[in-house]
């Protein structure tokens, strides 16, 4: 099982986020490690279940520090649980604002096209209202 992400897939930032969120989605749960970032799991009781939680949850945690640019691991470094890394980097790049939109939607024509779509997606606005492209 791939544990692994390429270091060019690696979250950047809110450029790449939707397609990172993808790819660390597929490895995490490819690994039985999604329901970590999902929900927050309590702590089983006995002892030899006890570890393999454990065990999952730093997994977890490495596989997440792994697939983000180490510029971003001052953001996750303090969290204790998978689920807690995982939000907060959605937080960061999912925000959903009305600014953040606007923004987006008002960049350059020189920036590409697809990734605008791909953040305003991203920021839950799919259907890209008052996303117009201008030809000259």
């Amino acid at each position: 099982m791939a544990t692994n992400m390429r270091v060019e897939d690696r979250l950047d930032g809110v450029d790449n986020f939707r397609t990172w969120k993808n790819k660390i989605t597929l490895i995490l749960a490819e690994n039985d490690l999604l329901n970590h970032v999902k929900e927050v799991l309590l702590e089983p009781k006995e002892e030899e279940t006890k570890d393999m939680f454990k065990k999952n949850e730093i997994k977890d945690m490495r596989i997440l520090s792994e697939s983000i640019k180490d510029h971003l691991i001052p953001l996750v470094s303090e969290l204790s649980t998978p689920k807690e890394m995982f939000d907060a980097l959605s937080r960061l790049y999912e925000s959903k604002n009305i600014s953040r939109k606007l923004t987006l939607k008002h960049q350059p024509i020189n920036v590409r096209v697809p990734q605008i779509k791909d953040q305003l997606a991203t920021i839950g606005d799919s259907n890209n209202r008052g996303f117009k492209i201008m030809s000259h």
